[in-house]
């Protein structure tokens, strides 16, 4: 589900109910975030509501994005952007510092992502099979 859909499905306090009752229960150590993709030209991601811990890195959670897109070939990279001003979070950081600076006001911290090919796409479409050792390619 996209994040308008989501907000459109959801009225403001129904989200925002979501969100109190997760931090009550897990006393703010996990953080309510909700990825969409950037546009219809990628594979659709398998769950889209994540709560995560505090302390994971944007990287980690990354690796996690990473994980529910079946379709996404190994070539491409994926890449998450912060909604709220639609820039790449720094993936030192912990997710509780983006949680502070750019949470909606619903509670939930939004991101999208999107997928480039990278990691030689181009060599996998000739057909060679990379799972041969590096001497036997060249």
């Amino acid at each position: 589900m996209e994040a308008r859909k989501f907000r459109d499905s959801f009225a403001f306090y129904t989200r925002a109910a979501q969100v109190e009752k997760v931090m009550k229960k897990f006393s703010g150590e996990r953080i309510p975030c909700f990825v969409s993709r950037r546009d219809d030209s990628i594979a659709p991601i398998t769950k889209s509501k994540f709560l995560v811990d505090r302390n994971l890195s944007i990287s980690q959670f990354t690796a996690v994005v990473r994980n529910q897109l079946d379709a996404l070939p190994p070539t491409d990279a994926v890449f998450i952007l912060l909604e709220k001003d639609n820039t790449m979070p720094q993936g030192t950081h912990r997710l509780s510092y983006y949680y502070h600076t750019h949470k909606d006001e619903d509670g939930f911290l939004y991101f999208i992502f999107t997928a480039e090919a990278t990691f030689g796409g181009e060599r996998l479409s000739l057909g060679i099979d990379f799972s041969k050792r590096k001497s036997q390619l060249y």
